[in-house]
């Protein structure tokens, strides 16, 4: 755990150094891996422990031990902190028990953005429609009325974690499929798998933008896109929304 604590300080300092609110840089394998001060090191007592990060599963993530730890002793620094520990890649030479906390918390970070997301399309998309997660995506199916045409309609939300501490949750336009019930709609209704990807668009530019203000630290792009700044979220966010009464 004392690499956690080395690199948490490194970020953090350099993070404070640079202004508040700036990304930190990218933390050198040869900074992470080096010896702090006695002074630093000493600041940093009380950092949370690997059985602490093991025993998260069943609470909420929002109150992980390393999240909450740098919140309370890196405030100001610690949605740059979060993302950099979310985002970075693993380092060549790191220790085996850091790296493995970070994969967990990536996991489960993943994990709880994704089932969120499912929550929410399903329960505003159509009636006739579902949506469920599956592996690194989010499937949407069923069927909807085109006109006066029952369409068989389905397509995928990709979700993944970038090198920023973002999750993003994108429309894959390869994944969607319209099928006409009635065979003659797909004889004179043109593409139907291109008019479908345009008011899938449509729909997500309509309501995307509303939505984001709701939850902290989600944005939106035009063209079906949505991502989580992964610190914003853990430093702003007290409940989930399925965890509300309102969701």
């Amino acid at each position: 755990m004392r690499q956690i604590a080395r690199m948490i300080s490194l970020i953090a300092i350099s993070t404070q150094l640079t202004g508040c609110g700036s990304r930190a840089p990218v933390v050198a394998v040869s900074a992470m891996s080096s010896t702090l001060p006695s002074r630093q090191a000493n600041a940093l007592q009380g950092s949370p422990t690997t059985t602490a990060g093991a025993q998260q599963s069943g609470r909420s993530i929002l109150n992980h031990p390393f999240v909450t730890w740098v919140k309370k002793q890196h405030p100001e620094a610690a949605v740059a902190i979060i993302n950099d520990y979310l985002g970075l890649e693993s380092t060549p030479g790191a220790e085996t028990e850091v790296e493995t906390e970070r994969a967990e918390l990536r996991r489960q970070v993943l994990q709880t953005v994704q089932g969120e997301f499912t929550r929410s399309l399903d329960k505003k998309v159509p009636d006739d429609l579902r949506a469920r997660s599956e592996q690194d995506r989010i499937r949407i199916a069923g069927r909807v009325r085109y006109q006066i045409h029952d369409i068989q309609l389905t397509f995928d939300m990709t979700v993944r974690l970038d090198g920023d501490g973002k999750i993003w949750v994108a429309l894959d336009e390869q994944s969607v499929k319209a099928t006409a019930m009635n065979p003659l709609v797909g004889l004179f209704g043109g593409d139907l798998d291109a008019k479908a990807i345009r008011a899938i668009i449509e729909a997500f530019d309509k309501q995307g933008p509303t939505q984001v203000g709701k939850v902290a630290g989600l944005h939106y792009v035009p063209g079906a896109v949505f991502y989580v700044d992964c610190g914003e979220a853990f430093v702003n966010t007290t409940s989930l929304p399925s965890e509300s009464a309102d969701s």
